[in-house]
This record gives structure tokens, C-alpha cells and sequence, in this order.
């Protein structure tokens, strides 16, 4: 055979059998369009039937670690169940005040799950008070560990992956990031609306590699067993998503508004939130839930998920602040605020281009509705 042959036989074969690493390009990890490059390429594969998995092994040997306070008592349970039905069976709760610490005591729990809870500081905000957390006390107690609250639900958009396969495939990676899904909810049955993405998601980890909470929103590594580069990864490129109901029920931001002691934008109006109210204002909790509500929701969601409301329970709840009256009043508000958003279009900020904290700060005032009289007869 001729060298010419040869050589020519050689491009052929190239161009039909590429090589395996695509070329790097100038833009780096963004050239995917998921800004995670490296983690798209392994040597490895999971193995094992490559079917629908039973849904009971999607988070087999996670456990969760979240925080409960007396305002996820109505949805508590739902919250339970559903990890459950994923394959979780043990969860890690920190706590701040006793009675709350009591009442979860109290609360009914899945056959074969088991809550360990842990007392955290009563006079520091909720976030800082979870850093306070000391995680060597639990880390050996599950191979992984999923930090959430308990209006975060995880969704496995592929049938066939488990948390512990992809722990196999990318056996570099100590942390992986799951991305938020926002689906707010006036009502329970808004679920299978459709979510969008969200700007920010919660962290599953190695448990070994926990050296400890570094904020709501990622764990800091032991810098021992986690080498920079390959430490943390996205995991949403692989069919894991967290669906985040912002709101699980148009009264649950109410409760929120009221109750919440995370100290950020969000709340930074809550003394005076009854009094927005009555004159015919909305909070920014509230504001925020309106703008969320009139995004939409491109990414499809099962009907099947959708929170769990103890209805009594967040009434009683509901009542502690809020009147029936006002419940209706703020309602009204409400739904003419969220039709205000809709005539602004495009002029509103672009979502998830900024975090919910910055949207809130350049989000219009409320419309009274003398005001919106006299816009329409001007139109």
C-alpha cells in the first residue's frame, strides 16, 4: 500500500472517529452554554441497567440537613413524604427555640425515617446560626449530604441516575451544586404550572469532605480531601433540579412576611407590614411572590409534585397576624399588583439576570387604586 494511501486513509478515518476531548475553545467552560465543561467528559460510567430506576434510589445514601421553625408546621409532612418516596432516610434538622424543638418532636414521621435534631443559637439569624452548626457530629451517619429548606424539593428530570452513580462517574468531585427551579404558588394546584430557572441553587457533598456550613448555600470543604480545580460541580447537566415553591400557597408568603426571622430584603419592611397592607400596599415579600408569579414557567413540571398543605394548621397560623379582612384586602393588592407587572413588559428586570434580593430593590411601588382610575381615564 502506497504511502499516499496510507496517509489519506489516515483523514478519513479522523474525521469519521474524532478524538474524544473536544478541542478547548477561547471561551473556556462557557463554550457548553452550562459553564461546565470538565464535568461532560469521564473516563467512567455508572454501569447497571440503564432502565427507569426505582424511584426509592434516586437520593439512597443522601441525607438532608435543613432547619425547621414553627411556619413549616402546615407543610411539614408533605415535606417529609416526599424525600421519603426518593429514598432519604435520615435527616438532619437544626432548631432554635425549644418549643419548635418540642412540636417537630411531636410531628409523625415516614416508616424507616429517622430526625436527629440539633439546637442552634436562638439569638443569631437563621443563617448564621446553621454556620454555627458543628457537622463532624453527623457526617459519618451517610455518604452524602444535601442541604435545603423545606419548600425545596428535588426533582429527578431523567429516570435513570441516581446521586450515587453520578458520585461514581466523577469520583474528583466533593460538592455538587443542584439548581433551583422556581415555582411559585398561590394555590397548591399551581405546581404543575411550569417553573423556571432560578439564579442560585443548594449543595449536595461528600459528607467526609463537610468541614462545616459556609452559608444556605454551599458547605465548606476540608481542603485535606478536596484538591482545587475539581472540587465543586454542577449537577443540574446531568437531570438533577430543585424546585424551589417560593410559595407554597399565596398564605404561606403571608406567614412568611410575618414569621420569618431571616434577617435580608426580603424582610426588611416587616415591622410595618401589617400597615402596608391596610393602606393598600404590599410588603416586598409579597411583591417579589407577584413578580414571580408573572414569569413563565418554561420548564415543565409533573403534576404530581405539588406541595402538601395542612389548611387548618395554616390558618390558625395565618391568624396570628393577619385578620381575615386584611387577608382579603392584601389579596386584592395583590392580584392588582401582579396585573400592574404585567403592563410593565418588558421594562421589568430580567430574571434569573439578577439575584431576588436585587430585584426587589428595583421592583415598582404598588398602584392604589385611585391611581389606577385616573390612569385609565388619562389612557
Amino acid at each position: 500500500m502506497s504511502r499516499r494511501l496510507v496517509g489519506w486513509l489516515k483523514r478519513r478515518f479522523r474525521l469519521i472517529d474524532p478524538p474524544q476531548e473536544p478541542r478547548r475553545s477561547s471561551d473556556g467552560d462557557l463554550s457548553n452554554g452550562f459553564g461546565a465543561r470538565r464535568l461532560l467528559c469521564s473516563p467512567l460510567v455508572p454501569g447497571g441497567d440503564p432502565g427507569p430506576l426505582p424511584r426509592a434510589s434516586v437520593l439512597e445514601g443522601v441525607q438532608l440537613l435543613t432547619r425547621y421553625c414553627a411556619m413549616e408546621r402546615p407543610y411539614w409532612q408533605g415535606f417529609l413524604q416526599h424525600y421519603h418516596d426518593l429514598g432519604v432516610r435520615r435527616i438532619q434538622v437544626g432548631v432554635q427555640r425549644q418549643e419548635e424543638a418540642r412540636e417537630l418532636e411531636a410531628i409523625p414521621v415516614p416508616e424507616g425515617m429517622t430526625l436527629r435534631l440539633h439546637r442552634l443559637p436562638v439569638d443569631q439569624d437563621p443563617s448564621a446560626a446553621l454556620q454555627a452548626l458543628p457537622v463532624a457530629l453527623f457526617a459519618e451517619e451517610a455518604p452524602f449530604t444535601l442541604m435545603l429548606d423545606a419548600d425545596e424539593w428535588l426533582l429527578p428530570l431523567r429516570p435513570d441516575l441516581s446521586i450515587q452513580q453520578l458520585a461514581q462517574v466523577f469520583p474528583a468531585v466533593c460538592q455538587w451544586y443542584v439548581p433551583w427551579l422556581l415555582r411559585p404558588c398561590l394555590e397548591p394546584s399551581d405546581a404543575g404550572r411550569g417553573g423556571f430557572w432560578g439564579h442560585v441553587g443548594k449543595p449536595l457533598i461528600r459528607s467526609e469532605c463537610m468541614a462545616g456550613v459556609a452559608h444556605d448555600h454551599s458547605f465548606r470543604l476540608q481542603k485535606q480531601r478536596c484538591p482545587t480545580g475539581t472540587s465543586s460541580a454542577p449537577a443540574g447537566l446531568f437531570g438533577f433540579a430543585l424546585v424551589h415553591f417560593w410559595s407554597r400557597s399565596f398564605r404561606d408568603c403571608l406567614v412568611k412576611t410575618f414569621h420569618s426571622r431571616i434577617q435580608d430584603a426580603k424582610s426588611v419592611d416587616q415591622a410595618d407590614a401589617l400597615a402596608l397592607i391596610q393602606a393598600g400596599g404590599l410588603p416586598v415579600r409579597l411583591r417579589l411572590l407577584a413578580y414571580l408569579m408573572v414569569q413563565s414557567g418554561y420548564v415543565p413540571l409533573p403534576n404530581s409534585l405539588r406541595p402538601q398543605v395542612d389548611l387548618e394548621r395554616e390558618d390558625r397560623l395565618l391568624r396570628l397576624w393577619v385578620s381575615a379582612r386584611d387577608e382579603t384586602l392584601c389579596r386584592q393588592s395583590f392580584d392588582r399588583y401582579c396585573e400592574q407587572l404585567r403592563q410593565c413588559g418588558p421594562s421589568l428586570p430580567l430574571y434569573p439576570a439578577l439575584s431576588l434580593l436585587a430585584v426587589a430593590e428595583r421592583l415598582p411601588r404598588v398602584t392604589t387604586p385611585a391611581e389606577a382610575q385616573a390612569q385609565a381615564k388619562r389612557a
